[in-house]
């Protein structure tokens, strides 16, 4: 009977850890556009508003992007000319590295890697491609190798992904690391 009981107790606390799992799920799958970082943590911040607090943009081109000084906030792109640092204070270490606001004749940043070049400098400095901009720009500038990443859209004059068309036009390259493509 103790050993009956003890099962039984064991068995119906199992039971409802899966209930609860459950439950848990699919309220997530009822709700798929919020995303939930864990208790007391809020929701990821809509586009044009500040970051500071919840760290993450809830718009899939957006990041979290640092004026000078302290303010940060979700947009899809980023002008150094324009007031910004361009900074992504929250962005992964690795994201991080690559130092894109120091980048050299950025019209805007669109994310870590990935910018819009000068449309002149692009042709002239460049050679109209990316692996020269990757190479003899973005690299020399934060001291390491770099290469351009090959893809739809790199070297096109357009503006970020994400972005309102007009906004902001380069040459879109993409560069990273040979350790991280």
């Amino acid at each position: 009977p103790k050993m009956c009981r003890a099962l039984l107790a064991s068995t119906t606390l199992v039971l409802m850890c899966v209930a609860l799992g459950w439950l848990g799920h699919n309220r997530i799958l009822v709700q798929p556009n919020e995303r939930r970082l864990g208790e007391g943590r809020p929701r990821c911040t809509m586009s044009g508003r500040s970051c500071q607090q919840t760290h993450c943009c809830a718009q899939m081109h957006d990041r979290c992007f640092q004026q000078f000084g302290e303010s940060s906030f979700c947009r899809p792109s980023c002008s150094p000319r324009k007031g910004w640092s361009c900074h992504e204070p929250f962005a992964h270490p690795l994201a991080k590295a690559r130092h894109t606001e120091e980048w050299p004749d950025v019209v805007a940043v669109c994310s870590a890697g990935m910018v819009l070049v000068e449309r002149e400098a692009f042709q002239q400095k460049y050679n109209a491609t990316c692996d020269q901009y990757c190479e003899k720009g973005a690299g020399p500038s934060v001291r390491t190798l770099m290469f351009g990443l090959q893809g739809r859209g790199n070297g096109a004059y357009q503006s970020c992904p994400g972005d309102k068309p007009g906004k902001d036009q380069g040459a879109l390259c993409e560069c990273s690391f040979p350790d991280r493509l």
